[in-house]
């Protein structure tokens, strides 16, 4: 092989390396949108232990509670089982479980529930 064919694909090899390094600098550093609020198994998995109570409303989209089309049509109350407070949020498509300590704190893992559809 020629020298200068060497170049040349070498050259070649520079630009597509240039051009694909440049395209995922655009995408890396691209806005991206926020995660939607609200009852899903997406926004259940962002929930970890150690995040206070109104980390996890922000969320889930609001206070504990049954939710129709965003809004809050009916909110629930909690369960104190001694060592851990269960607060539910839930829509028509399932409910997001989580543990708090008495100060607020979430303990464990929170656990999403999808609503089982009606047989046909």
């Amino acid at each position: 092989m020629s020298r200068r064919r060497v170049l040349v694909s070498a050259g070649v090899l520079l630009v597509v390396l240039a051009v694909l390094v440049a395209a995922g600098a655009v995408w890396w550093f691209m806005p991206r949108e926020p995660p939607t609020p609200g009852v899903s198994e997406a926004n259940c998995a962002r929930i970890k232990p150690g995040m206070r109570k109104e980390q996890v409303e922000e969320i889930l989209g609001g206070s504990p509670g049954f939710y129709e089309g965003g809004r809050l049509v009916h909110p629930e109350g909690s369960i104190d089982m001694g060592r851990a407070v269960l607060f539910e949020w839930a829509n028509d498509a399932g409910t997001v479980h989580v543990w708090f300590d008495h100060d607020g704190t979430v303990v464990g893992n929170a656990r999403y529930f999808l609503f089982s559809s009606p047989a046909h």
